[in-house]
């Protein structure tokens, strides 16, 4: 990013579009870590689970790596697109590894919908904007 290149309207838009869809996917998953550890219980809609604080750790650390990935993508740095992406990674990889009951809320095919709407809203302006990205 040049500090003599203004951004165009379309990227304005498109990163401020993307900022709001990584804040929804974070919040949520945020709200229910918190919920879980301050009361053991983890769940959505008709599935809920019992959890410990060492069948949360993953996703807690999923968590907080998904803010900071947060914070670089709000501040226009390519890094915080791909740590997103990575958060998201080990948020499914601590639901596949510590608590599998959870897969039953969701069919497969969402959650394949799901990684192809957070690949397209962290990479896209990534990619379309290269030169407003650092």
């Amino acid at each position: 990013m040049s500090e003599s290149q203004t951004p165009t309207k379309g990227f304005k838009i498109f990163h401020w579009v993307a900022v709001v869809f990584l804040f929804l996917i974070m919040a949520q998953p945020t709200f229910d870590n918190v919920t879980a550890l301050m009361t053991g219980t983890l769940g959505s809609g008709d599935v809920t689970v019992e959890v410990t604080l060492s069948q949360m750790a993953l996703h807690v650390v999923a968590m907080i790596v998904g803010w900071v990935g947060f914070f670089w993508f709000v501040k226009r740095q390519k890094r915080g697109a791909y740590v997103s992406i990575v958060a998201h990674v080990l948020g499914l990889t601590a639901v596949l590894t510590q608590t599998p009951e959870l897969l039953k809320m969701m069919p497969m095919a969402a959650l394949v919908g799901f990684f192809v709407l957070l690949l397209v809203f962290a990479l896209g302006p990534v990619l379309l904007f290269k030169e407003q990205y650092t």
